[in-house]
Order: structure tokens, then sequence, then C-alpha cells
């Protein structure tokens, strides 16, 4: 994680300030800001690299099965 990252919680809608190796839920949302990245790493194999600009929501979270939404690029 680099620059500017925010998680909005799917259970509550809060949006946080992103912090390093925080558990992620289904419906959570991950934004990021200008020059910003994040990484999201589901296991040990798959990962998700998000560049500035974006926001990602997190639609499912299953063993081996991992779908996002891209809301937002640049």
């Amino acid at each position: 994680m680099s620059g500017d990252v925010s998680v909005r919680r799917g259970d509550s809608g809060d949006w946080v300030a992103g912090v390093i190796n925080a558990p992620l839920l289904t419906a959570d949302q991950i934004s990021t800001g200008p020059n910003s990245r994040a990484e999201v790493q589901f296991d040990s194999a798959n990962m998700l690299r998000i560049g500035g600009n974006a926001e990602i929501h997190l639609a499912q979270l299953e063993d081996r099965r991992y779908q996002m939404d891209l809301a937002r690029a640049r």
C-alpha cells in the first residue's frame, strides 16, 4: 500500500483509512487516490493490484472464487 488508500466497509458503509494486513470482506470497497496504489492478496496465488484513482467493489470472496467490480479507473 502506498499513498491515499481508503476502505468502505460493506457492513457499516463507513470509509476508513486503509491498513496493511487488514481483513477485507464481501461488499467492501477499496478506493485509491492520485498516485496511490494498493495490493490485495486473496490467497497464496491470487492477488489484485490497484493503481491510482481507482475504486474496486469486492462482490464475492469465497475459496478460489473471487469477483470484483471496477467502479472507477483512470
